[in-house]
């Protein structure tokens, strides 16, 4: 194992003090150490809280249950199994670089994060599936996306990721023909998922690629088609009909959706792509890429999910009214239920 020059046996802190085989500590000095505790937990925090006034919120108020909101919702749930199950061990690995938890909890907490970060990705490409249908199609919109299909998308998302990332990680395969290297470093005390060249492409096309390629190209062609039935809605005079003036703020509505949402999308390919571009070339620069780098990028893709809620915040007003019932006890009021907030 490589230690920096200017340490010596004696001042060097391991994770485990009586096995010889213990992995060191970080040395980090204690205001970086603050900082990065600072960070962690707020995020963490914000992540928890907003996801679950998301969830709340949805599946509360009859207004918000809708195709659209329902992806959200179980993207809120993806995000909010980040912050409960994922970031608070991931918190005291990145501190002091140790894993106190066992070799079967490392397996597990690994399988988790991969899994919920492909999970998040078909989510975000079956929301822009739905948004396709919703502006591109808007008379087929109520045919093709049934309350059945919304359950399908959501299913997929969660089965397809999960069954693969675990499968990978319980089975070992991610480490064929990089076996003695990763005998090299172990040390009691390391938990970090590395993956053969083969392994490494297939991830970086499953969880990123492909899905984030297809969804920006319907994206793409939402907002050629949106700006073409906005010039439509601007034509249409002060005399207009109910039946026009209801099309219009239904499309104004429509737009408004897909736009929010785009931005969800594009929070998600900034968050993650630092992440997966690293995780794909790594095996091909014999993986030697620093821990504390992969630590800073994990870090910034677990922002995506403190970042969904804030955008929800910012641009959907059902959000800010829900978090204000929420907040003063009204949501526990006879009929709450009913109440139109968006």
């Amino acid at each position: 194992m490589n230690l920096p020059e200017n340490w010596s046996l004696e001042s060097i802190e391991y994770c485990f003090p009586l096995v010889n085989t213990s992995c060191p500590k970080n040395s980090y000095e204690g205001t970086v150490v603050a900082v990065m505790h600072v960070f962690m937990i707020s995020s963490t925090l914000i992540t928890l809280s907003g996801n679950l006034i998301v969830i709340i919120s949805i599946l509360h108020f009859k207004c918000l249950k809708s195709p659209t909101n329902f992806l959200v919702c179980s993207l809120a749930f993806t995000d909010f199994l980040l912050g409960f199950l994922v970031m608070p061990y991931s918190t005291i690995r990145s501190v002091t670089n140790c894993w106190y938890f066992g070799s079967l909890l490392c397996k597990m907490h690994s399988g988790l994060d991969g899994s919920l970060s492909i999970v998040s990705a078909f989510h975000v490409f079956f929301i822009s599936i739905d948004r396709y249908y919703a502006i591109c199609h808007p008379l087929h919109y109520t045919t093709k996306i049934t309350f059945s299909v919304t359950m399908m998308f959501i299913g997929l998302s969660w089965t397809i990721p999960i069954c693969y990332m675990f499968y990978i990680i319980l089975s070992e395969t991610n480490l064929i023909g990089i076996e003695e290297y990763v005998a090299s470093i172990y040390c009691e005390g390391f938990c970090s998922v590395m993956f053969n060249k083969g392994w490494g492409v297939t991830n970086f096309a499953v969880g990123y690629l492909i899905p984030c390629t297809v969804m920006m190209a319907m994206y793409a062609n939402i907002f050629v088609v949106a700006k073409h039935h906005a010039q439509i809605i601007n034509n249409m005079t002060d005399k207009s009909t109910s039946f026009q003036m209801g099309h219009k703020i239904s499309s104004v509505k429509e737009r408004k959706a897909a736009k929010t949402l785009s931005i969800v999308m594009m929070t998600f390919v900034l968050c993650w792509s630092p992440f997966y571009c690293t995780a794909l070339i790594d095996p091909f620069l014999n993986y030697t890429t620093p821990a504390y780098v992969y630590d800073v990028l994990v870090w910034i893709a677990y922002m995506n999910s403190t970042l969904d809620p804030v955008i929800y915040g910012f641009y959907y007003l059902w959000f800010r009214k829900s978090l204000v019932i929420l907040l003063s006890g009204k949501i526990f009021h006879a009929g709450s239920s009913e109440l139109s907030i968006v």
